[in-house]
């Protein structure tokens, strides 16, 4: 069953707005009131077509107005705008459940020539009815595949910008759908899909992932390792292969990793959290003077079933080699400390 997405605000200006913005201020209250009235769970599919108008006529009117790509819309929480690194792309995206638990997606691409900081806008239309389940053609903005698209990443090739999209589609009541796909432009139009993906089958030009609806993939861009890495899918069983309604993660992890103009396939990768740089404090006694000392450590995780040798290494020990390690360089336990109870989801949390 598919619930209204609360798409959240993902890239914030941090340009500061003076007063003088009024018409900005007053449009964004005009722009909530009607989106608050389209998010109202007791429409009928016929109501939030209306209005669903209302809001886009206000929302092209807004477009108008000076400064308004760089205005945060912070107000229009399930209103999704994200923005180009370099400051040149920004997207506004936003879902329509209807009664069915069908989506439908709308879409607006802003592009800004730096040269002279002005602003075309595109309307996405979102044609996914009439095309085929998985496009492998180049899209235009009248026909489009839907999605709420949730990260940018650019990329240049030959001279040229490319925008690496991730998203996210509610196929069906028995699936969803993450995609990565490409924008970019030709003069100011804006076309979808780019033999970007080096892949086992062959070059794509955009990557689907199908998966339980159940189920939560994660599918997240990795600036510091330069890759996009997501959940590995599998069935569930192996005679569903090929259901992809049945199919979740299975604990390891892909990548597309960026590398000689474009993101090449990585299997089974290893995932890892960044580095904990944070340090925490810790009190010692000072052997010379006998006074209790304060020292900043890093943060540092040793596995308790691991046994320390008296050179300060950890040596893991198995069932039955408890003799194998002389008790002289084997930490003598200290008296049982009480332990709070671990909170449920404060390891990690899975992510888009």
């Amino acid at each position: 069953m598919k619930y209204l997405i609360t798409y959240l605000i993902i890239v914030i200006s941090g340009v500061a707005f003076a007063e003088g913005d009024s018409l900005l201020i007053h449009a964004e209250v005009q722009l909530k009131q009607k989106l608050d009235a389209l998010r109202n769970p007791a429409n009928t599919d016929e109501q939030k077509d209306q209005l669903n108008l209302a809001f886009k006529a206000e929302l092209e009117k807004t477009f108008q107005l000076k400064g308004v790509f760089d205005y945060p819309f912070s107000k229009l929480t399930s209103l999704g705008s994200i923005k180009s690194s370099d400051e040149v792309v920004r997207i506004f995206n936003w879902n329509v459940e209807h009664e069915d638990y069908s989506q439908s997606y709308f879409c607006y691409i802003m592009l800004r020539n730096p040269r002279n900081n002005t602003v075309e806008v595109t309307e996405l239309i979102d044609n996914s009815a009439q095309l085929e389940e998985r496009p492998e053609q180049i899209l235009t903005a009248d026909n489009w595949y839907g999605a709420l698209y949730y990260t940018i990443i650019p990329k240049e090739k030959s001279g040229k910008t490319y925008y690496t999209l991730l998203g996210w589609d509610g196929n069906s009541l028995s699936s969803n759908v993450k995609i990565i796909d490409v924008l970019y432009f030709s003069g100011s139009k804006p076309k979808l899909g780019y033999n970007f993906f080096k892949t086992e089958e062959g070059i794509k030009k955009r990557i689907f992932f199908e998966y339980k609806e159940q189920a939560i993939m994660s599918l997240k861009y990795d600036k510091a390792r330069n890759m996009i890495i997501f959940d590995h899918l599998s069935p569930e069983t192996p005679a569903l292969k090929g259901f992809y309604s049945y199919y979740v993660p299975d604990l390891s992890y892909d990548a597309f990793e960026f590398d000689k103009n474009y993101w090449e396939y990585r299997s089974d990768i290893i995932g890892i959290n960044k580095e904990d740089d944070k340090k925490m404090t810790i009190y010692t006694i000072n052997k010379k003077t006998g006074e209790t000392e304060a020292k900043q450590v890093k943060r540092v995780w040793i596995d308790p079933s691991d046994a320390t040798t008296g050179d300060g290494k950890h040596v893991a020990v198995m069932p039955g080699d408890e003799q194998k390690i002389p008790v002289d360089n084997i930490d003598q336990p200290k008296q049982p400390k009480k332990h709070g109870k671990i909170k449920p989801g404060s390891i990690l949390k899975k992510g888009q």
